[in-house]
């Protein structure tokens, strides 16, 4: 906390022994790669959570590593933050051609960022894949509940969850065009979409992705469908 920040960069490289010359080229580089070179004299606690975050990747950055390790790098910072240092992460590991391990238990970071993501469940991997491999064809309930939301649309004899689908994936009618009956019980307003809540006689009302602008009454009577391929089936 009392190094300025070209200083913090730099920590790194002098333990290691580079030279000087080479070691504020390398921190000239790095800060000028996360755009902070502006602030190279300001003291850290003088910077905003974003500002930090982007010293620490200019400072892991700056030993030109072949691996990097982030364990949720950005847990700690507000919504609209957490997106932006997303796009910037992404864009920066993709420039530099460099591999890294990303642990998040954000889902959406994890789709965002990953070329392949695993997934855990109890210490174990349960999955390994593409992000949309992970999203569209998910090996298990727990990997399809896991990285998005999902419903349920049919019991096995027993009662046990048998089918599901994506949010995304239900197509709605006002009137009878579609086999599938249901009523609206709900639709919270989420900006620029809504997610209407459907009775359909199960357990759990369903959940549908709709545009914001759409109107839709509690209450309301629907009939509904699913796109084509769109079910996943898992045994219990």
């Amino acid at each position: 906390p009392t190094l300025n920040v070209a200083q913090n960069v730099a920590y790194g490289l002098k333990v290691q022994g580079v030279p000087r010359a080479e070691r504020d080229a390398r921190v000239a580089e790095m800060l000028a790669l996360v755009d902070l070179t502006h602030l190279s004299h300001r003291a850290i606690d003088k910077l905003s959570g974003g500002q930090k975050q982007r010293v620490a990747l200019a400072r892991a950055l700056a030993a030109r590593p072949k691996v990097l390790l982030f364990d949720e790098p950005l847990a700690a910072l507000d919504a609209r933050l957490r997106d932006r240092l997303r796009l910037e992460i992404g864009a920066l590991l993709k420039r530099l051609a460099i591999t890294a391990v990303y642990v998040t238990h954000d889902q959406q970071e994890a789709m965002a960022l990953g070329d392949r993501i695993a997934v855990m469940e109890q210490g174990r991997l349960v999955q390994l894949d593409t992000p949309q491999g992970i999203y569209q064809r998910p090996a298990s309930r727990f990997v399809a509940d896991f990285v998005g939301a999902i419903n349920c649309i049919a019991h096995d004899p027993d009662g046990h969850p048998l089918r599901f689908c994506r949010p995304e994936d239900v197509l709605l009618a006002d009137d009878t065009r579609y086999a599938q009956r249901g009523v609206v019980v709900g639709s919270p307003f989420l900006g620029a979409s809504q997610r209407l809540l459907i009775d359909i006689g199960l357990d759990n009302p369903i959940q549908v992705e709709r545009h914001a602008r759409e109107i839709w009454q509690a209450g309301q009577r629907i009939s509904w469908s699913l796109t084509c391929q769109a079910a996943l089936e898992f045994s219990c």
